[in-house]
């Protein structure tokens, strides 16, 4: 009986990074800039690890993946959430996703997407102003990815009022996205 197993390789997946134009790197990729619905200023294309290569996962591992949303009008429906979960194949740790161009890394590929309706987070909506006095509704939800032996399980968590709930979620494979 296998009781952990050893990742083989890395798994995260694409993260928006907060724009700092004191640091180099940042600067070579100012052409993946955008504005977001605060106001703040962020870079496309980061990469955040959910599983280490090498990291041992025992049986019945999860890992809480954090995500929120930003909408300048409170939605009344929100079924067409969908994030990819990528592969970095590479030596050591990667921060992106794709090279200074926005050119995808040749050593990172897909593993799956993860598809959910948000719609039952809408009650937790909480309507914040920003900094810079930008109005928006924001929601803040969490994707617990299950690594049960070979086959990936998640499900969508979030919170109102103090209470967690969660909800289902569709995994496809890569494979099957081709």
């Amino acid at each position: 009986m296998v009781s952990a197993r050893v990742a083989r390789f890395t798994i995260g997946t694409q993260i928006s990074v907060p724009f700092n134009p004191a640091r180099a790197e940042h600067l070579k990729r100012r052409s993946q800039v955008f504005i977001h619905t605060s106001g703040d200023t962020y870079l496309r294309h980061g990469f955040s690890t959910i599983v280490q290569k090498g990291q041992l996962i025992p049986q019945d591992f999860s890992e809480l993946v954090s995500y929120g949303q930003s909408y300048s009008e409170k939605p009344e429906t929100l079924n067409d959430f969908c994030v990819d979960l990528l592969v970095w194949e590479g030596e050591g740790n990667t921060k992106w996703i794709t090279d200074v161009n926005g050119n995808r890394l040749p050593r990172i590929r897909d593993l799956c997407s993860i598809e959910a309706d948000l719609t039952p987070t809408i009650a937790g909506f909480k309507q914040l102003t920003s900094k810079h006095g930008v109005k928006s509704w924001e929601c803040a939800f969490a994707i617990r990815c299950i690594f049960n032996g070979t086959k990936l399980q998640a499900r969508v968590e979030w919170e109102v009022e103090d209470k967690t709930y969660q909800g289902p979620i569709r995994v496809i494979p890569a494979s099957v996205l081709k």
